[in-house]
């Protein structure tokens, strides 16, 4: 089973995010503090998802990518139906591909 770390979106999209998930027999973990860098440091999931609309969400995946790079990180947003896949030991190279509940499943559960 997965683990994955629920960055900060907006409420619904929050929610569809979750249940998408939790479908896919995900563990979810919420970030507990204002910093997921400080959650990173305490417990490694598998995948994090991030808000690609936040202002320091670029600056944030750039971070996790070097600092934890078994950790693949996806970054998405209600506005925008791509979503940016930063793979595991590829040091910030990324991917796009389109955003929809298949697609996130089978990019956690990789």
């Amino acid at each position: 089973m997965s683990k994955v770390a629920v960055g900060d979106f907006d409420g619904l999209f929050q929610r569809g995010l979750e249940d998408i998930l939790a479908h896919d027999q995900v563990e979810i973990v919420r970030n507990p503090s204002a910093s997921m860098a400080d959650y990173l440091r305490r417990a490694l999931p598998d995948v994090v998802l991030l808000d690609s609309t936040k202002p320091l969400t670029e600056a944030l995946v750039s971070q996790i990518v070097h600092d934890y790079p078994t950790v693949q990180v996806i970054t998405c947003s209600a506005s925008d139906m791509t979503m940016q896949v930063y793979p595991p030991f590829h040091s910030g190279e990324s991917f796009a591909c389109p955003l929809n509940p298949v697609e996130i499943g089978r990019q956690v559960n990789r």
